[in-house]
């Protein structure tokens, strides 16, 4: 059962905390060392409130707001009561996603010395206002006293279930093995040139959107991730390439890969499940943005290691040489990658061996946050 029961309910207490807050030289005037506005945004109930810490004093509202905020906080109601009560971890809240955060957040962080008070002020209002049951019970500490220590090299050993583990064995077979192929699920495109034109446009505006759509449901704090690589403005690249490749050639990408996969014919439906972690996912909601694949479409996944999808991709060219057939394979990766020894080793290892492997390196000028002119001492053309 939820801490408040309806939203006037949280305003009434959050509203008579700040007042508390606001009316504390000392707390107030450290507060405002922070120079910002911060908007907490609740679930469970609902309700917004930005605090504009820019003023002298201290002003607060209910509801939307006009005020920008330097920082946005959401969260659920329940969690913002843990934390005024100082019982929550926010490093830890933050990287679980229990509080998504968005705008300045190290200037915001630095403020928590400064709402520490509002830790012994939150239960005082709240048995104020009548609301003392809302204050969880103090965990009673275990005592040390009486309690036998041992070394950890004095501890009984488990016992390892032998059998259980052969049942897992995988034993060695002698002689070639032929694996099973995946099924191919080859992309329909248009014979004619004008059709083909009109279908590679529509490709493009698919992966913008759907980005589009990811990049609005982040906001809203919806994806179960901390973080979600967008590929606006590169539509163009993967449908170009991808286009001009077979069912059964393979494809490798990056963390930023979702435009590849769409334009490799994954299926829409199944990509953005994949990326809520649902199990109707790709990869059964266990892949997530950076990890996803499609062996139906020839792609062999995304991947967060900058670098990496160049050594995958000769992998697959080997394979495709020794195995004789006319595959060929695409890794594509970003300005970033080039400077990773990998990249190097696998474009000398492909030429070495004359690999069917194209790299396609999309360059946005940056590396991460570095421009090209920074890293790289190759002029712009």
């Amino acid at each position: 059962m939820p801490v408040f029961r309806d939203t006037q309910h949280l305003y009434q207490v959050l509203g008579a905390l700040f007042d508390r807050l606001r009316e504390n030289p000392a707390v107030a005037s450290r507060l405002r060392e922070g120079n910002l506005i911060v908007r907490f945004r609740f679930t469970d109930p609902e309700g917004v409130i930005t605090i504009d810490l820019t003023r002298d004093p201290i002003r607060y509202v209910f509801g939307e707001t006009e005020l920008e905020p330097d920082v946005e906080m959401i969260q659920s109601a329940d969690t913002a009561h843990l934390f005024w009560l100082g019982r929550l971890n926010v490093g830890r809240a933050i990287a679980t996603r229990k509080v998504i955060a968005r705008g300045s957040v190290p200037k915001a962080l630095a403020l928590l010395p400064a709402i520490r008070p509002a830790y012994e002020i939150y239960p005082q209002v709240l048995r104020e206002l009548g609301y003392g049951d809302l204050i969880p019970a103090e965990k009673p500490r275990r005592s040390r006293r009486g309690r036998r220590w041992s070394l950890p090299f004095r501890r009984r050993r488990p016992r390892i279930d032998e059998a259980a583990l052969n049942r897992h064995f995988i034993p060695l077979v002698e002689g070639e093995v032929e694996l099973p192929a995946p099924p191919l699920r080859p992309q329909e495109l248009p014979a004619e040139e004008a059709a083909l034109k009109v279908e590679m446009l529509r490709r493009m505006r698919l992966i913008r959107a759907f980005e589009e759509a990811l990049a609005a449901s982040f906001a809203r704090g919806e994806l179960p991730t901390e973080a979600v690589h967008l590929s606006i403005g590169q539509e163009a690249t993967a449908v170009g390439v991808c286009f001009a490749l077979r069912a059964d050639d393979y494809m490798t990408t990056t963390h930023r890969g979702h435009g590849h996969m769409l334009a490799k014919g994954a299926d829409l439906a199944g990509m953005m499940a994949e990326i809520f972690g649902k199990a109707t996912g790709l990869c059964k909601g266990k892949g997530g943005s950076m990890h996803v694949t499609d062996a139906a479409v020839g792609a062999l996944g995304a991947n967060g290691i900058v670098g990496a999808s160049g050594l995958i991709g000769v992998g697959a060219g080997l394979s495709a040489r020794l195995r004789a057939t006319d595959q060929v394979v695409v890794a594509f990766m970003g300005d970033g990658a080039t400077n990773q020894g990998m990249f190097h080793e696998a474009v000398n290892f492909a030429a070495v061996n004359r690999l069917p492997v194209l790299f396609v390196v999309e360059n946005n000028l940056y590396g991460e946050f570095t421009p090209l002119e920074r890293h790289a001492a190759v002029p712009l053309q």
